[in-house]
């Protein structure tokens, strides 16, 4: 069935397709201005969602990588502090002492 005027009501009109029912004004790129108008406008909303959406993500990301640092140099510290414990440390317990004093205390 091809598109066909059901209705006509002063300056508005329905088609009613096989699918799919149009309400609009009876000029046409008055309706199409609409249509589009309210388009550009939903896409515009759906984008600042996006946009807020990914800055909450990076702000949840940074917090994360915090936590990952602060957890990585305690376990650091505590390898330090084992080592630093040891009387007699080997030749490899002992550069890496040295290494961890030097990255946690910038000696």
């Amino acid at each position: 069935m091809k598109l066909q005027e059901v209705e006509r009501e002063s300056e508005f009109w329905i088609i009613e397709d096989t699918c799919s029912v149009l309400i609009g004004c009876s000029d046409s790129y008055h309706f199409n201005k609409k249509s589009k108008d309210a388009t550009s406008e939903e896409v515009e909303k759906e984008w600042v969602e996006f946009k807020e959406i990914k800055v909450q993500e990076i702000e949840q990301l940074k917090e994360f990588t915090l936590v990952q640092q602060e957890k990585n140099r305690l376990k650091k510290m505590k390898l330090y502090v084992k080592l630093s414990s040891e009387e007699h440390l080997g030749d490899w317990k002992k550069e890496l002492s040295e290494n961890l004093e030097r990255e946690l205390f910038g000696n």
